[in-house]
């Protein structure tokens, strides 16, 4: 047995002046594909009949109430019902001036220990943190770093999110520069640190998800990994072409080990350590410290938040 719903009257009722309160009523009719009875019908509509009018471009207006009879003969295979849904005035811009439904808002922050390579000296000028001599630190100069952490807790309808799509969220980063809170991000500069999500009954056959974000930001940089290039080969160039030889640029380059003479005989032996690199696979000629070259990787999961529908403004949740 299988049911099936159509709309054949759809009016409104009741509007206040400025139209923020709204009644409306839709005569519906319900099909059977074989005889049955009101209670068993009335028991498939509690599942399948339209909580909101969203089909109808007004998802504000929700099912308040509803009936349902016989056409013609008990048992029948064609019912009629009237529902009643109302549109109501909120200050928070939730319908049902409910305020479990509003979005909210609250800040904290994290604490995170990095490596200072820069920093100004005496006189106000950017330089390379190194000691009198030079050269690094033995103990690299450390720097506590705060975050802001942005929670934002919205109401989504039930078929607009599922903990599956959700958590295809955490532990990505934001791909387009989005502003969340009045917090402006800038591209990858955000990182969805967790993201947590709960089911709720509206009615019978009818729910919503309640979903909290953790965003963290950074206020300089992003969340990219960079490496200190450095290996134990390099490319070495060439005058001309060679046997496993590569051309780039109209030069030939082979891949060769670091060498380095051994204490004992004075021979040349592959090396223990690696050596810097320029960024390019080559050997870095200028080793001084504060020079060194380092490679960038993405390593997180770069995702476009703006459909998530974040406040961009505190004012905007405020109403």
């Amino acid at each position: 047995m299988s049911f099936e719903i159509k709309t054949i009257e759809l009016k409104l009722t009741k509007a206040t002046k400025t139209g923020q309160d709204m009644s409306f009523q839709r005569l519906f009719q319900v099909k059977s594909t074989v005889d049955t009875t009101v209670p068993v019908v009335a028991e498939w509509l509690a599942l399948n009949m339209v909580r909101t009018l969203g089909p109808w471009l007004l998802p504000e207006a929700k099912l308040e109430s509803y009936t349902l009879n016989e056409t013609d003969k008990i048992p029948s295979q064609l019912f009629v019902g009237t529902a009643i849904y109302e549109k109501k005035n909120t200050s928070l811009g939730v319908a049902d001036n409910d305020a479990k439904n509003a979005t909210s808002i609250r800040f904290g922050e994290s604490t995170h220990e990095k490596v200072v390579w820069t920093a100004r000296n005496a006189e106000g000028e950017v330089v390379p943190v190194l000691n009198s001599a030079g050269d690094r630190f033995a103990e690299p100069l450390m720097e506590t770093e705060k975050r802001i952490i942005i929670y934002v807790e919205k109401t989504y309808a039930f078929g607009s999110v599922s903990p599956q799509s959700v958590k295809k969220l955490v532990n990505s980063v934001n791909l387009n520069p989005i502003t969340v809170a009045g917090i402006p991000i800038a591209a990858r500069s955000g990182v969805m640190v967790n993201v947590r999500i709960q089911v709720r009954v509206i009615d019978v056959g009818s729910f919503d998800w309640r979903v909290e974000f953790e965003i963290e930001a950074q206020d300089e940089g992003t969340y990219d990994r960079d490496i200190l290039d450095q290996g134990l080969y390099y490319w070495e160039a060439l005058g001309g072409e060679a046997a496993g030889a590569i051309q780039s640029n109209g030069v030939w380059y082979r891949r060769v080990p670091v060498m380095a003479q051994t204490a004992e005989t004075g021979d040349q032996e592959k090396a223990d350590e690696p050596v810097l690199l320029n960024g390019f696979g080559g050997r870095l000629e200028d080793v001084t410290p504060g020079n060194e070259k380092y490679v960038t990787f993405r390593t997180k999961n770069e995702l476009d938040w703006g459909g998530l529908g974040l406040p961009k403004t505190i004012q905007g949740v405020l109403g």
